[in-house]
């Protein structure tokens, strides 16, 4: 399609500042002549009588007619030749509109993207500190060099609006560093940040809902059922707002022992929405850490594309002497050299050896590179001598760290102990963990760096292996192998790390039959001891039976402590539980029949009335369940969020209404003043009264903050009438 040249737009511009002033010419000089014509018909008419006076003016009627003809010719033709004024511009032409390009690429849907650009607003100053949600990023006290790296990724993803960037390097390196460095600076060029980290190997499904809920502002809660379909929906988000979603740890879904890239079964999805979000139209940006290359990446990268990768090596000499600075280290700046090159210049590497330079060597780097550096080869080797010089104490930390898979309070980590230790002691164990380089802290609390949480999974699965193998235990007791209350994917997580590789190496020295053995004379044992100790051994038995698949029939766990043992969906037909201490475990989940369900504000909860009389509360993302509620004695009818999702309403049969408080599942007030079942509740658009409808005909008006009744409107027809009224109240009607 060819433009207009600037000079003829310029002359298409003076025509069209010409022709109103034209046209007003013309139509006041019309006006004038009908005024001159009447003016002229009474001269005539006074002057020359009436007969004669018709004639005249029939003369002049012709000659007026034949001149307005004349003027409404030539008004048309000036329409005709006068250049139409353009459009509203196109969606993406230029602003000065010298050049014109096609409009941008559009969502085929045409009501879903106006449904969507609704749900994602331009965002104000007061709303800058919601949109930014960084999952398990670090926290990072100081970072050293990458000045180089950090201007290369900004450059692509600011400047050449890249839609994929991967940092690729070894495990320590500090992908991770770089990449929260890098969004400090870049977030302020986006509407939405959003990191996760694939450590624990996070369900796509999951990760993908949580992503949307948050984008979405809590307007898309559920996704299609298809996987292109679900990343359809991202991309149509990604064009309407400008977003960043970080990807942490991705080597964690990708499958070890086969060809570089390939997915484990299950996590296909991941690189499916990576190859989509690389080759797709939209303004966002996917950055993702790995110590693989996603075959995704790899086919669409390049350097003038928008998909690109960055491997990154260690940092330079004088990079990693600033990191360790403050260790108390000596030498000459050629034995600084040789120290950090001999470790690549991995942070990680540096900051574990610079350790173990001062505890055991004084601080000399040269004796250390004379005498040690033969012995502390790699990471793993390091960490080792780490773990030989921790207190009890602390190597039971650092072992509930690597179980825990998820950063965790100090308080988690106080019950999680099977004796009893102070909340001081804990305090002092962990500042001296943090000396020793071997924890993380971050916005939720205390972590391993991943490198050092694979070795001490690997570590605590030998000793606990070993420990079998002798009947000596200390880890198998003090420790779960696996937490049943702990979110589904983080109980994967360990299945999958922790209980697997331990099955497998015991069936290898036993055998399925020689260790379902062993493990009765070890609950018999048990049972023997008459101080029953509140240690993890029987849980972990019955953890370790059922991942194996044994048969229960006839299995005793009488009068032991049964501790985070996972029994969803498990059958134990004459399994002797008699006076079984079930600490932390969790069964089947079983209940009466649901009578009524509704969503939360935010959409994260799901709230639901029983036959029993209960009230229960379920997350929506992951479906485990919250609370049950008890109080009610009949069926509940009718539950209600209040507008600002901190109160819970249920209507029940026993003729009451009850209103709880949705964080801690207490009842705060029962309200009593009808005279049949309460078949409806809803809160008003303020949340300060509570509206309810009963079989008894009445609906009553409450007010919340006193548990006051209000008003109360009788003789309605019946409770349907009485329901009907009552949604209308909910919507301020």
């Amino acid at each position: 399609m060819q433009t207009p040249s600037r000079h003829t737009r310029s002359a298409t511009a003076s025509k069209r500042r010409r022709f109103p002033w034209i046209i007003g010419m013309l139509v006041s000089s019309t006006l004038i002549a009908i005024l001159v014509f009447v003016a002229v018909t009474l001269l005539i008419l006074r002057q020359q009588g009436v007969t004669q006076g018709i004639n005249t003016l029939t003369v002049l009627s012709f000659v007026v007619g034949f001149v307005v003809s004349l003027l409404s010719l030539l008004v048309s033709f000036l329409q005709w030749h006068h250049p139409k004024a353009p459009s509203a511009p196109l969606e993406g032409s230029t602003a000065a509109g010298d050049q014109w390009s096609p409009p941008s690429e559009v969502i085929t849907t045409p009501a879903r993207r106006e449904g969507i650009e609704q749900q994602v607003p331009p965002l104000s100053e007061a709303q800058r500190s919601q949109r930014i949600d960084w999952g398990e990023a670090p926290h990072l006290e100081q970072f050293y060099g990458r000045e180089q790296e950090l201007a290369t990724l900004s450059h692509w993803i600011v400047d050449d609006a890249c839609r994929l960037v991967a940092i690729l390097g070894m495990g320590g390196v500090g992908k991770t560093s770089l990449a929260a460095t890098l969004i400090e600076q870049v977030q302020e060029h986006f509407d939405f940040l959003f990191w996760r980290s694939l450590h624990n190997a996070p369900s796509f499904k999951r990760l993908l809902q949580e992503c949307l809920l948050f984008i979405s502002r809590q307007q898309q809660p559920f996704l299609p059922e298809d996987t292109d379909s679900q990343i359809s929906l991202l991309i149509e988000y990604f064009r309407t707002a400008r977003c960043l979603l970080v990807l942490d740890n991705v080597e964690s879904i990708l499958q070890a022992g086969s060809l570089v890239g390939q997915y484990q079964e299950g996590y296909e999805a991941y690189g499916r929405m990576l190859q989509r979000i690389g080759e797709s139209k939209h303004k966002s940006c996917l950055l993702i850490t790995s110590r693989e290359k996603p075959l995704e990446v790899a086919l669409q990268e390049g350097e003038t594309v928008a998909t690109r990768s960055l491997h990154l090596k260690g940092l330079k000499p004088a990079d990693g002497r600033d990191i360790l600075t403050d260790k108390g280290l000596q030498g000459a700046e050629y034995d600084w050299e040789v120290l950090i090159s001999h470790y690549e210049g991995n942070p990680l590497a540096l900051k574990l050896v610079a350790q173990v330079i001062r505890e055991i060597f004084g601080g000399a780097i040269p004796t250390f590179l004379k005498d040690g550096q033969l012995f502390f080869r790699d990471v793993g080797d390091v960490l080792e001598q780490q773990m030989k010089r921790l207190s009890g104490l602390e190597e039971e930390i650092v072992y509930w760290l690597a179980i825990e898979r998820e950063a965790v309070t100090l308080s988690e980590l106080q019950e999680d102990s099977d004796h009893a230790v102070s909340k001081g002691e804990l305090q002092e164990a962990l500042l001296s963990l943090r000396q020793r380089q071997l924890i993380e802290t971050s916005a939720t609390g205390l972590t391993l760096h991943h490198v050092i949480m694979e070795y001490l999974t690997k570590r605590f699965v030998d000793r606990v292996y070993e420990e079998i193998r002798t009947g000596q235990f200390l880890l198998f007791a003090r420790h779960a192998l696996l937490k049943a209350q702990a979110k589904d994917y983080v109980r994967e997580s360990q299945r999958r790390f922790v209980l697997q590789p331990l099955v497998q190496q015991c069936l290898t020295l036993f055998g399925k039959e020689g260790l379902e053995q062993r493990f009765q004379s070890l609950l018999v044992n048990l049972q023997q001891q008459h101080d029953h100790r509140p240690d993890y051994v029987a849980g972990n038995v019955l953890n370790l039976l059922i991942h194996m698949g044994c048969p229960l029939r006839g299995y005793d766990f009488s009068h032991l402590v049964v501790r985070q043992a996972y029994l969803q969906g498990v059958a134990l037909p004459e399994v002797n539980f008699t006076d079984a201490n079930f600490a932390k475990s969790v069964f089947t989940d079983s209940f009466g029949s649901i009578s009524c369900v509704t969503f939360s504000p935010h959409g994260n909860q799901l709230g639901g009335g029983t036959a029993t009389g209960e009230v229960r509360s379920w997350d929506v993302v992951t479906g485990f369940p919250l609370h049950t509620f008890r109080g009610h004695t009949g069926w509940v009818w009718s539950v209600a969020f209040s507008p600002d999702g901190k109160l819970l309403a249920s209507g029940s049969g026993d003729q009451t209404i009850r209103l709880w408080e949705v964080d801690s599942g207490r009842c705060l007030t029962t309200l009593s003043g009808h005279t049949s079942m309460v078949y409806s509740v809803t809160f008003s658009p303020s949340g300060e009264e509570l509206a309810s409808g009963s079989e008894d005909q009445a609906i009553r008006l409450w007010e919340v903050s006193s548990g006051r009744c209000l008003t109360t409107l009788q003789k309605m027809v019946s409770f349907l009438l009485a329901a009907a009224l009552i949604r209308r109240y909910a919507c301020g009607r």
